[in-house]
């Protein structure tokens, strides 16, 4: 299963300042473009800031450097008494937090030409009070509790994205699906100016929820609202507007941690979901499966996402200006952010045939008409395949091997009524059936299905019985096939309105068939694993690969027919599609089908 989910809502927030707009208030949300830029010592209407993070409780004796902006240094130490901020002496707290609120205290209690100006748990955020280069000083600490950056000038964008999860939720149960990737995808939509390279960017959850807002004036940023870089929402009934810990999200820390923007890891193990970019026009594809399960799974709060520069990038002293991504008002929905969820539910019935020292599932369907039902244990009690009353034997002589059946569950982990199942894998090498193979290498079988009363068998009852063939597959004869592939709707499948679901054939063109007069289908070939594509008709493009890890292209196969489901989302819609299948069990092969459908 292949699903996409496009963004509910995006912006970015910066703290570009302009001569006639300060962007700090500015929202964006409206804009077609999502910018990631970092500005680095370019403008002199900026005040230089700088970080103080506290990593763990400072012991006596600490201390660090700030440089003023006449050039002096200002030396503070982290004392057991009392503090004394005439000599720049903080207390230790019992906590880092204490200790945090001691130091803002602190700094700000003598008159500086800095001072402190934001805090949260474990980070303050100190700025001269004049703007300007000759404000940009280096501060130092050698304690390895303190980490200090320099007083610099640095304009920067982070980039804000939510996904409504409810949309795929009815598709498919994460408790029943572990194995699903889900990948991040944002498209490069930047031409002809310059873009940056050799940057790292990272992707975090966000601890707060945020408005998208209306504004859409990158230029001069005159459109104040509100997400913005001060502010992340406000309340529609009591109007009061929720901050940002810290400005610009620069307040991280674990899940379970108070007073944070972005959310750096769970479970005591940090996410590390990033993506270099060399060249600087690649698109951003970052694989987020591990917080888009927490979050499935209701162990995190589904507050978006933010994009920023990795901590390496954010602290150097070069400028990267300006990587744009295409945002969801784009009238080209193919550029819009999304998340691409994968997942393997496809399955295959064999052709009557089971291979030996391979698993096979083989199963059983209950059909009444059109439709299947349920089997019944009693008149009045449904089959229950948890209580073993259901099993499928195979025997040819005196060879038999049988196992107990378990009902089959769709992608929502919801039992399929009159669906069943049995896993077998036979060891060609096991006795007696090694000697009956060794001639031919196959043997006709018989499969049958009983319904379990008690242990004497003298009670079951027959279901159904079938010959099946039991293969080592040495004996297959290998012929060369030209084939060619039919797609076409499935109407016999049941669906949804937001579903289109597709059966597909190949067929060899030049297999020896008898002559018949009458137009008929042939049956398809069973051509192992398939997967299929999905394309734009006009432009070519892409917009769902063949997934072969997860398996998510991975089509079902049954009776002569591969069939898959096409779950739409805004890119498909008043979209002309086409289909492309590779043939992975067959030489890789790549069918090209020139249908085109509108979904």
């Amino acid at each position: 299963m292949y699903l996409i989910l496009t963004a509910s809502k995006d912006t970015y927030v910066t703290n570009r300042k302009l001569s006639s707009n300060d962007a700090k208030f500015a929202n964006v949300g409206n804009a077609s473009s999502l910018d990631l830029f970092k500005l680095q010592s370019e403008n002199k209407l900026v005040k230089p800031q700088a970080e103080l993070t506290l990593n763990a409780i400072p012991s006596v004796g600490h201390s660090f450097d700030l440089i003023d902006a006449n050039g002096n240094t200002q030396t503070y130490e982290y004392i057991a008494g009392v503090s004394v901020p005439a000599n720049k002496q903080i207390q230790i707290g019992a906590s880092i937090k204490t200790t945090v609120d001691e130091t803002f205290t602190v700094i700000n209690a003598l008159s500086q030409t800095f001072e402190a100006i934001e805090k949260s748990n474990n980070k303050i955020i100190l700025e001269q009070k004049t703007a300007g280069f000759n404000s940009e000083t280096n501060n130092s600490s050698v304690s390895a509790a303190i980490s200090l950056t320099n007083f610099r000038i640095k304009e920067f964008s982070k980039i804000l994205l939510h996904f409504d999860y409810d949309k795929i939720k009815k598709h498919f149960s994460i408790s029943n699906n572990q194995n699903f990737s889900a990948k991040l995808k944002l498209f490069d939509i930047s031409t002809g100016q310059v873009k940056p390279k050799n940057f790292t960017a990272s992707v975090f959850p966000l601890s707060k929820s945020f408005d998208e807002g209306i504004g859409n004036d990158i230029n001069s940023f005159g459109q104040e609202g509100w997400a913005n870089f001060i502010t992340a929402s406000r309340d529609d009934d009591t109007l009061v507007y929720d901050t940002w810990s810290i400005s610009g999200l620069r307040s991280k820390g674990t899940r379970d941690d108070l007073n944070i923007d972005i959310i750096t890891g769970s479970n005591n193990v940090a996410y590390d979901n990033k993506q270099l970019f060399i060249k600087g026009n690649e698109d951003l594809s970052i694989d987020i499966t591990n917080f888009v399960s927490e979050s499935l799974s209701n162990q995190l709060h589904n507050n978006g996402f933010v994009i920023e520069f990795h901590d390496d990038i954010d602290q150097n002293s070069n400028t990267y200006f300006v990587k744009r991504f295409g945002s969801r008002h784009l009238k080209n929905k193919f550029m819009s952010p999304r998340i691409d969820f994968s997942f393997d539910d496809s399955f295959t019935k064999p052709d009557n045939i089971i291979y030996t020292n391979n698993s096979t599932r083989l199963f059983l369907e209950n059909k009444q008409g059109n439709f299947n039902k349920n089997l019944y244990f009693t008149s009045s009690n449904i089959l229950d395949t948890s209580k073993d009353q259901l099993s499928a034997s195979i025997s040819f002589q005196d060879f038999n091997v049988s196992a107990y059946a378990t009902q089959s569950l769709d992608a929502l982990g919801q039992q399929k009524s009159g669906s069943y199942y049995v896993d077998f894998n036979i060891d060609m090498f096991s006795s007696p059936l090694h000697g009956y193979l060794t001639g031919s290498g196959k043997v006709e079988a018989d499969l049958k299905w009983h319904i379990v009363v008690n242990d004497n068998n003298n009670l079951n009852t027959l279901i159904k019985s079938q010959k099946i063939t039991i293969s080592t597959g040495s004996n297959l004869p290998q012929t060369e096939k030209f084939l060619i592939s039919d797609i076409r709707y499935n109407f016999n499948k049941p669906g949804k309105k937001d579903e289109n679901m597709f059966f597909v054939s190949f067929i060899d063109t030049i297999a020896n068939l008898d002559a018949i007069k009458i137009p008929y289908r042939r049956k398809g070939e069973n051509l192992g694993e398939v997967h299929y594509s999905v394309y734009d008709a006009n432009s070519d493009r892409e917009i769902i690969p063949f997934e072969t890890l997860q398996k998510g292209t991975k089509m079902s196969y049954e009776d002569g027919d591969y069939y898959f489901t096409l779950f739409r989302s805004s890119l498909f819609k008043d979209r002309q599609i086409k289909f492309k299948f590779f043939l992975k069990d067959y030489n890789n092969l790549i069918i090209k089908n020139d249908k085109i459908f509108r979904l």
